[in-house]
């Protein structure tokens, strides 16, 4: 996206390139994001048995590491390498995922690029 934010602008600049730059008031910010949060937690909760049974069923042959159930698994790594390896997931997972996902949409939808033309950026 900045290789056409280059080539609109002369410069790598976003500006020209996302279509939607209109801001939030403040009292939005403060009204919707705890309603989400708290939306979110009720719904991991109400789908919590439904998880536990994907586990146990469709992906038994799985590790148990790989579901963070057991957390006696990583009582033998180092703290540090803990924060350190759950740091990077929050970043790429909570972060940089939504971020590039978002572009992505914004290229395909705003620019009627196809999926291919926004996936080479």
């Amino acid at each position: 996206m900045f290789l056409v934010g280059r080539k609109l602008n002369h410069r790598l600049s976003l500006v020209g390139v996302l279509g939607n730059n209109s801001k939030l008031p403040k009292w939005q910010y403060f009204a919707f994001v705890p309603l989400l949060g708290l939306g979110a937690i009720i719904i991991l909760l109400a789908t919590a048995p439904i998880d536990g049974w994907l586990t146990r069923t469709v992906f038994a042959w799985l590790p148990s590491w790989y579901f963070y159930s057991n957390l006696v698994v990583f009582a033998s790594y180092p703290r540090r390498i803990l924060a350190i390896t759950f740091g990077a997931r929050i970043l790429i997972d909570g972060l940089m995922v939504p971020f590039v996902e978002e572009l992505y949409f914004e290229l395909t939808y705003w620019h009627d690029w196809t999926a291919s033309d926004a996936g080479l950026l």
